[in-house]
């Protein structure tokens, strides 16, 4: 990357020009990499006054670099960034230790929102098109952008009009709340009440230099007083759909049936317990074989590539296959394959084990099945084009993956996290909100990473006083799977172009590695548009190993593209990864204690 900008003056109250896009950060990266202190960092005054200044002076509409235009907004009263949490689990009420909320102290000092939005006895299957509807509201009125085109949501009705209540209205669409129903319509309403209610809480107290201290809320116009203030969006969060809807756009699939959409989720739901059944007799197989483990990453990719592959090829082994029937990934991709040939292509195509879109395809042909007056043509049901992300609007939309530099000692770091949620009361809190009836079954929270696992532990059959066994069998799963999480958050990321990866040095002191990783996003974000896209462009194909080779050590590459290839590359080198205790080892008093809180 070119050497850090000049920077021009700021402070938290700052005059920008009106003829710039707005600059809006999306901050991804693993499970325990750091994210939430490094969103904090840069919705910090300073940081954000910072980088909203200099992205003006550099990013204006007339190309012209050297001077901010004269045609300004009037001054703001404060500056500061909202961080907008991405994560699938944040967004329910009740849990805290189990989604890793941020705690009250964090909150006050910088607001976040879309958290506790939908009740923790829901079981309405908040998905991504609703969050991203949601995300779309908040930004607009955080920033004032009063032009911006309405996105319906087709599975849900929801619908990103700023003065929407959660569906679309209107004489076109009169018989909407009879489709969806009046409790849907309800909840809908009652989840955006909650998000408007924050975002004018969050904009008052800011305005006055306040922290958002849980006081009760401020009466007025968050549009008014968004107006007169300046903010700087910084989305924050793991959930990969989530973010590939924001940034990409909902992709093209028609508006699934109610009967088809539960049909569709209970069909993976089987499908996708047996995967895990297939992926922990593979793990113990792994653990006890004397020879070297072979290569995690490369056996699940080349796992994966052959599920894709045989979407398409049929299995010729007759009687193979009718003595060992597949199971998991494998055995949902036969089956959606055999609902016809326009969703075997479709499956076939997936990239890896991609279980939301195997499930929206599912969704579409079970539709399409009980679609009996032949009201739909088949063959207009995929165009691959995807529409309404931030990238179709007047944003200047710049994301980031924040990439630990050491996968062997963030697989550590994830281990030891794991412990500390257990050891700061993971098992009564999911014991508090089963009986509550806040981890309802079906629910998305009850199958979230850290509470499935927790509470399959508390209803566990033959349960014994102080079971050593039953325990460590309970830890080394919810290690396994948040392991397995973060492998596919890299994975994932590393295979998207709009995003580019910082390195995290582990190593180095928190403060010390969120500093340096807040400042590489804050010299990003700075960046003329022309020069942060050079920083966008992809490592060379691996097939040119040579040239490859030479652009590393030649350091033709961007700090981006060695950092996606270190990351690759690490993955050869975790067959060599074993679970230790951090904290929780037998015989320790933190264990004795755990053990005794679990048969209480």
């Amino acid at each position: 990357m070119s050497t850090m900008m000049a920077s021009a003056s700021s402070s938290s109250s700052l005059s920008l020009p009106s003829n710039h896009k707005k600059l809006i950060i999306v901050l991804a990266g693993p499970t325990a990499v750091g994210k939430s202190s490094i969103g904090s960092k840069l919705c910090s005054r300073e940081m954000a006054s910072d980088i909203l200044t200099n992205h003006a002076l550099y990013n204006t509409n007339n190309g012209e670099n050297e001077n901010v235009p004269s045609t300004s907004t009037s001054t703001s009263t404060t500056c500061r960034g909202h961080i907008i949490s991405a994560d699938s689990v944040q967004t329910y009420q009740g849990v805290q230790i189990g989604a890793n909320k941020p705690t009250k102290e964090e909150i006050e000092r910088t607001p976040h929102h879309l958290i506790n939005i939908v009740d923790g006895d829901s079981v309405c299957q908040y998905n991504a098109a609703d969050w991203m509807n949601d995300a779309l509201h908040v930004i607009h009125k955080l920033t004032n952008y009063d032009n911006y085109p309405q996105i319906t949501n087709e599975g849900t009705g929801d619908s990103s009009d700023e003065n929407d209540t959660g569906y679309r209205g209107g004489k076109e669409n009169e018989n909407e709340e009879k489709e969806f129903g009046e409790e849907l319509i309800l909840e809908l309403k009652k989840r955006r009440g909650r998000i408007d209610k924050y975002i004018s809480d969050s904009l008052h107290l800011s305005s006055n230099g306040d922290n958002l201290d849980g006081s009760e809320a401020v009466v007025g116009d968050s549009d008014t007083v968004a107006a007169n203030s300046t903010v700087l969006p910084v989305i924050v969060g793991g959930t990969m759909m989530y973010l590939q809807w924001l940034v990409h756009g909902r992709p093209d699939a028609m508006k699934p049936s109610k009967d088809a959409l539960n049909k569709a989720a209970l069909t993976v739901a089987q499908f996708q317990r047996q995967e895990e059944e297939n992926e922990k007799e593979e793990e113990i197989q792994q653990a006890t074989t004397v020879t070297p483990i072979a290569d995690v990453e490369e056996v699940s990719q080349s796992a994966e590539n052959s599920a894709s592959a045989s979407a398409s090829t049929p299995n010729t082994n007759t009687n193979e296959t009718e003595q060992n029937p597949p199971t998991g990934w494998q055995a949902a991709v036969d089956h959606v394959s055999s609902l016809g040939p326009i969703f075997a292509e479709r499956v076939s195509k997936l990239p890896g084990k991609d279980w939301y879109r195997l499930r929206r395809t599912l969704e579409v042909a079970y539709t399409v099945l009980d679609d009996v007056e032949n009201k739909i043509n088949i063959e207009d049901l995929f165009n691959g084009q995807r529409e309404g992300g931030l990238d179709s609007m007047e944003y200047d939309v710049r994301c980031f993956f924040l990439c630990p530099d050491d996968r062997m000692a963030h697989t550590a770091v994830i281990d030891s996290r794991c412990e500390d949620m257990i050891l700061s009361g993971l098992l009564k809190e999911t014991t508090d909100l089963s009986l509550a009836g806040l981890l309802p079954t079906g629910g998305q929270q009850a199958r979230a990473i850290g509470y499935r696992q927790t509470l399959d532990y508390l209803n566990r059959e033959s349960a014994t006083e102080k079971d050593a066994a039953s325990f460590g069998q309970y830890l080394d799963d919810f290690t396994a799977a948040t392991r397995r999480y973060a492998k596919k958050q890299m994975q994932w990321f590393r295979r998207d172009d709009k995003f580019i990866f910082v390195p995290v040095k582990l190593s180095d002191p928190s403060s010390t590695r969120v500093d340096a990783a807040a400042n590489m996003i804050r010299d990003m974000c700075v960046l003329p548009r022309q020069d942060f896209e050079k920083e966008l462009l992809p490592p060379p194909p691996k097939t040119g190993k040579d040239s490859r080779a030479n652009d590393e050590m030649g350091g033709n590459l961007s700090i981006s593209a060695k950092t996606k290839l270190e990351n690759e590359k690490q993955g050869k080198g975790m067959k060599f990864y074993r679970g230790v205790r951090h904290k929780l080892i037998e015989g320790s008093d933190a264990y004795g204690r755990i053990i005794i809180e679990a048969d209480e």
